[in-house]
């Protein structure tokens, strides 16, 4: 018989972007301890099997669920990142006498699992249609980035806007990174102008010696990125989080309606700074946001963030060991 397997469930393409994998490897990275843990692609495109390589993470490529589910033994553990999993799909999980661990953030649907794990602050635990003893992590204190954003983080004293950072993802259109490029060269034109592209291609006037482009960054590069700048307009999905546990200010906004639905409990925080509907950014607005930001310099960034996981690691530490 062979020892219980953590599996992480969820894909990563142009399309999706890389949200959902990159979570579940900030997940494995705090659990691969614990037990043998793999990776289940089925929809995933090349890059995503080469972050996996890089990063040493053993994954499995199967053609269909049905397949997956088949390799499924009692009391393995299956944590699932993504929207199209159906309660018919985590039935059939359950079926195998599997612990579901489920990565949420719309809450859109009755999630009869033993974890749900949110790392927004926008929905309650009551607000969740679940089991009574579903374990329910809720809240950025259990934030689902690489444990190294955590890592020897010192604060911040910004005293002016030198370097503003840019960072969409990959599942941006590039005519709404370009279009924010420009506004931020407008409207902070003193400043350096430092882009994750996301394989967009960046249209940039053979004259402008301000803006540095970044391809692809992995996490140590991002870690250095928002080291680097005193600002950036992210959206308000997971990279937010990452800028946020390495103490830089945020202009955050949103392009997904998942994005929109989480915004209003992001932009209450402390040094996030809320920009709206990020393809309805004007400079007139994006100019009051950096005059808001300038009126309260020098600031002294110190988040919190990402404290919460020990007690996760407990439960499923227990599921493990458990004869």
């Amino acid at each position: 018989m062979r020892a219980k397997c953590i599996f992480f469930r969820g894909d990563g393409n142009n399309s999706l972007g890389h949200g959902h994998i990159s979570r579940l490897m900030a997940i494995c990275e705090r659990l691969k301890n614990l037990s043998d843990t793999k990776f289940i692609v089925i929809n995933s495109d090349l890059s995503v099997i080469e972050k996996l390589k890089k990063r040493g993470f053993v994954y499995v490529k199967f053609f269909s669920e049905d397949q997956f589910i088949d390799s499924i033994h009692k009391g393995d553990i299956v944590i699932l990142d993504g929207y199209d999993f159906t309660e018919e799909y985590i039935e059939s999980i359950r079926l195998k006498f599997a612990k579901i661990v489920f990565i949420d953030d719309l809450n859109n649907k009755p999630l009869y699992v033993d974890m749900i794990i949110n790392h927004s602050n926008y929905f309650k635990a009551l607000d969740y249609n679940c089991n009574n003893d579903t374990h329910l992590f809720i809240g950025d204190n259990y934030s689902m980035i690489g444990s190294s954003f955590l890592d020897q983080r010192k604060p911040k004293q910004i005293k002016k806007l030198k370097n503003i950072g840019i960072c969409l993802g990959m599942s941006n259109s590039g005519k709404l990174l370009n279009n924010i490029i420009e506004k931020a060269l407008h409207v902070f034109g003193d400043s350096n102008i430092e882009v994750i592209s996301g394989g967009n291609k960046i249209k940039i006037h053979s004259n402008e010696k301000r803006i540095i482009v970044h391809n692809f960054l992995d996490e140590k590069g991002m870690i250095s990125f928002f080291d680097n700048v005193d600002l950036a307009i992210l959206p308000v999905s997971t990279v937010y989080m990452e800028a946020y546990a390495r103490n830089t200010i945020v202009i955050g906004g949103y392009f997904t309606s998942d994005q929109k639905n989480i915004y209003d409990s992001v932009v209450t925080k402390e040094n996030i700074f809320g920009a709206g509907d990020l393809n309805l950014l004007n400079i007139d607005k994006l100019r009051k946001i950096r005059e808001i930001i300038e009126q309260q310099l020098p600031i002294k960034v110190e988040n919190e963030i990402g404290h919460g996981w020990n007690y996760i690691k407990e439960i499923i530490g227990s599921w493990i060991n458990k004869e």
